[in-house]
């Protein structure tokens, strides 16, 4: 039930909805779930049902209607809200009268990322760009660990932005009967070499996780407190402290990549962990950095000499950083 609870919340959520009248429907009406929700109203007449079963019986306050009673923007948000419901309902339904189960990696419908994207701008007042885009894949995927509480620590190289997933490919699908295909010229993803690309990796599954994850829950830190599920700051500064980590030797590359990327991926596991048993993703990832600190502070080894991190720095986007500060703070070790 806490599983269905949690895709009602990301659809009001979505729609925007009050917090007020959120907490009412799902405290005070009782309702757990899609079903619950798309079942409380006559579907012939959920626009004006809405209305009279919902806004109406809003708490009055000194004596007085709810001041949301009257509220026609609130009233487009229930509907925009029982709409996708209904919609995600029908094609829950739909996939089990015919048996088919939805691939992790199918890509959202055009209303589901629309409202998910509208919900991240709205609450962060920004919106990314292309090339720090998640592609759909990622977007389906990390969404549907997050609605089912399965999440999984997914390999960075598998972080794909929309740009780089729009790119032409040579791909044939060839049919060899019996339900059997053969897909043709597409290669596997080929492995991170660079600590600048790992880190556009991480910044793109950061997006993934804030994008996805704009519902409120109970914070695990501070009782009594709802937070954003994936807050977006975190996992921000999570890409940048390894970054910070990946750039702090004088060493070969490849060298320091294999060890921050160890590291990356021994508390990104933790962090799973910790999701699975009920943390918000933003809280767990920070808590999860808190539980490998030792580890993170034993370098690679490694005798192949190369220029400090110069040339990664060139690179990257740095909007919240002074990159001459930063090179210097670097060398002093003080970052």
């Amino acid at each position: 039930m806490a599983d269905e609870k949690q895709k009602l919340t990301i659809i009001f959520n979505a729609a925007r909805l009050d917090a007020t009248i959120i907490a009412h429907m799902m405290d005070v009406l009782q309702l757990q779930s899609v079903t619950d929700y798309v079942n409380y109203v006559e579907h012939a007449k959920y626009e004006s049902e809405l209305q009279v079963f919902i806004l109406d019986t809003l708490p009055k306050i000194d004596g007085q209607p709810h001041p949301l009673t009257s509220s026609r923007i609130q009233l487009t948000r229930l509907r925009t809200a029982w709409e996708q419901a209904f919609s995600a309902h029908e094609k829950k339904k739909k996939r089990r009268l015919e048996g088919t189960v939805e691939d992790q990696e199918e890509s959202l419908d055009e209303m589901t990322r629309s409202d998910l994207l509208n919900a991240f701008i709205a609450l962060h007042s920004l919106s990314p760009s292309m090339h720090l885009m998640p592609s759909d894949s990622l977007l389906g995927r990390v969404y549907r660990e997050f609605e089912r509480g399965t999440m999984t620590m997914m390999p960075v190289k598998k972080a794909i932005s929309l740009y780089l997933a729009s790119l032409p490919c040579e791909q044939q699908l060839i049919e060899v009967g019996q339900g059997v295909q053969l897909n043709i010229g597409k290669a596997d993803l080929p492995p991170i070499r660079k600590i600048a690309r790992y880190y556009f990796g991480l910044r793109i599954l950061a997006n993934a996780k804030a994008i996805t994850g704009c519902h409120r829950v109970e914070s695990k830190l501070e009782a009594n407190k709802h937070i954003v599920f994936a807050a977006f700051q975190p996992n921000l500064d999570y890409a940048d402290y390894w970054l910070r980590k990946a750039s702090a030797f004088n060493m070969a590359e490849s060298v320091v990549l294999d060890w921050a990327k160890a590291r990356d991926e021994e508390t990104r596991a933790k962090e799973v962990e910790l999701v699975r048993g009920g943390w918000p993703q933003g809280e767990a990832i920070l808590k999860a950095l808190q539980v490998t600190e030792i580890s993170w502070t034993v370098g690679p080894t490694g005798n192949n000499s190369e220029p400090p991190p110069e040339k990664i720095l060139a690179v990257l986007p740095l909007p919240r950083r002074n990159p001459a500060r930063l090179r210097e703070q670097l060398r002093q070790g003080s970052y």
